[in-house]
């Protein structure tokens, strides 16, 4: 029912945009009806284009040829495309260079995401993959331009004119100009993706909370959003909940 959710999104009062994050195993049927049901962009998450290690990052179940016609039946209905790469260490660390090449060519801006420890991994530090770049014939530079527009965590970069992003929550903390939370599935509202607090915003609905007592939950849980992500402390994995778990 994800067109239908979409739909009626799309009419409520006051969102202005609707966007979703995927792994675009279904968007070669579903890119046109999402687009006319209002749909404006979409995160796609594509790690790799190497078919083996990307069966291996999607434990087995994912073809990154269907991801790629994911991707193209959404640029042709018009749909403002990101790919989303999580970069391991010793996994896929190689192949960013592909995948920037790959986005290029179609117009489209990659991003390159810190592993955090929601999942088994070693990050890449964002210092370190810009000079691995290089190294590789694709020198990028700070995108002036980029700088200080709410564009969320990514640090943009430029190369050949075509934007590059980069989220580096472990080498590069953003917590301190952090603007983001989080309703789950659930109604629960996250403060942080890197802590527990949350409101119960869907169960007070269900009780008959009003306008007023759902604002003085959302404020209490901001008021608990802590400085700091604390992903580098050690066992820090172990507190989190996964990814999946939280609704990203």
């Amino acid at each position: 029912d994800i067109v239908e959710v979409v739909e009626r999104l799309a009419r409520v009062p006051g969102i202005g945009e609707v966007c979703a994050t995927t792994n675009a195993s279904q968007l070669g049927v579903l890119a046109a009806p999402l687009a006319k049901a209002g749909l404006k962009a979409l995160n796609i998450s594509l790690d790799t284009l190497d078919p083996v290690r990307f069966a291996k990052l999607s434990g087995g179940r994912g073809d990154v040829a269907e991801v790629c016609r994911g991707v193209d039946a959404a640029l042709e209905a018009g749909l403002e495309v990101k790919l989303n790469a999580v970069v391991l260490a010793g996994e896929n660390d190689g192949d960013c260079g592909a995948l920037i090449r790959y986005a290029w060519q179609r117009g489209v801006v990659v991003r390159f995401i810190e592993c955090m420890p929601f999942r088994e991994g070693q990050p890449v530090a964002t210092a370190l993959l810009l000079e691995r770049l290089a190294r590789e014939g694709l020198p990028l530079q700070p995108d002036v331009e980029a700088a200080g527009l709410p564009r969320g965590p990514a640090r943009y970069y430029r190369g050949e004119g075509v934007q590059v992003g980069f989220i580096s929550p472990m080498s590069q903390n953003f917590c301190s100009g952090c603007n983001r939370v989080r309703v789950a599935a659930n109604g629960d509202l996250r403060a942080c993706l890197g802590g527990r607090v949350q409101a119960p915003l869907g169960q007070l609905l269900q009780q008959g909370a009003t306008d007023e007592d759902l604002a003085v939950a959302i404020r209490a849980a901001l008021g608990e959003k802590p400085e700091g992500h604390r992903f580098n402390d050690d066992g820090a994995g172990r507190a989190l909940l996964p990814m999946m778990g939280i609704g990203g």
